[in-house]
């Protein structure tokens, strides 16, 4: 069966001004494509019918020229999802608030000094709550959906209900909170070895924590599991890849170049290799909440 291609996860960079152990992103050495190779991508997209682009990295907000990436993709017809450290946040507010329709910003830990076990920094604990009292205050400047993102990982586990209460007062700003189990990736894994948890601990803290939270509703979970072979990534070198499980570690298959190659050979491709089930509950639980709201029956 063939699965639509509807939301693309475009890693720009792999640069960083972070080091989070947790990191899913590519080398912090791989730089950003010209302005005129992502216009190119983005024209790409549109010719696919893509609806939703996830900006990530790495840190996007350190691709020069960001702006008028996101601004191209709106001319274009496509609703961008950010995911932002939230660093360079206030750097770009203007143009996130005229062009992002979701907005995915993270917190890993109850105070700043959990949170930086596994981001190896705690100012993003001030920022991150900052952008949530900039929408509480300011809420017909906030993009449609903001999104909580947070690891499960060593470094949280038994800190979640926790979280919940520090999220609980912005329950009117937050769409949705998705917790994502940690998956060893083949990128800096020597990094990764200390927060690395044992399996199977998941599923009991989060049935504890939406058993002890007003925000339960909100919360989506995303096990290492669900997210094997779950996505239609294009990565900094222009290569369309599909994350893979192999023995526990995830590796990025590659499955062809979406500047070089013809766009059906590269479908074609990643259709062999798709997860359907997986690709689709990974994207379509968040971004389909606006997607059913914009629709003329919605």
């Amino acid at each position: 069966m063939k699965v639509k291609i509807d939301v693309v996860d475009w890693k720009l960079i792999g640069a960083c001004n972070l080091r989070c152990l947790h990191c899913y992103g590519p080398p912090k050495e791989e730089k950003a494509l010209d302005k005129e190779s992502l216009f190119e991508i983005v024209d790409k997209y549109q010719s696919m019918g893509i609806s939703w682009v996830v900006l990530t990295g790495g840190e996007p907000l350190m691709v020069k020229g960001i702006d008028e990436v996101m601004r191209r993709l709106k001319a274009a017809g496509i609703r961008i999802a950010l995911s932002t450290n939230t660093t360079y946040f206030k750097h770009h507010q203007e143009v996130i608030e005229e062009c992002v329709s979701s907005l995915n910003i993270p917190l890993d830990g109850s105070t700043a000094e959990i949170h930086a076990l596994s981001r190896k920094d705690e100012r993003t604990f001030k920022t991150f709550f900052d952008v949530l009292r900039r929408y509480q205050t300011h809420p017909g400047a906030k993009p449609s959906l903001l999104r909580v993102g947070t690891v499960y990982s060593k470094a949280t586990i038994g800190d979640f209900v926790n979280m919940a209460r520090l999220l609980e007062p912005y329950a009117d700003v937050i769409d949705t909170w998705k917790v994502y189990e940690l998956i060893d990736y083949e990128f800096q894994p020597e990094l990764r070895k200390e927060i690395v948890h044992e399996r199977g601990g998941f599923d009991k803290e989060m049935a504890e924590l939406k058993a002890n939270t007003s925000l339960a509703s909100k919360i989506m979970l995303a096990s290492a599991g669900s997210r094997d072979k779950a996505y239609f990534m294009v990565n900094p070198k222009a290569q369309v890849v599909i994350p893979t499980d192999r023995n526990g570690v995830t590796h990025e298959l590659p499955v062809g170049d979406f500047l070089r190659m013809p766009l059906e050979e590269v479908v074609g491709r990643w259709q062999q290799h798709i997860t359907g089930v997986n690709y689709n509950d990974n994207h379509h639980l968040h971004y389909g909440k606006l997607d059913q709201a914009l629709s003329p029956t919605g």
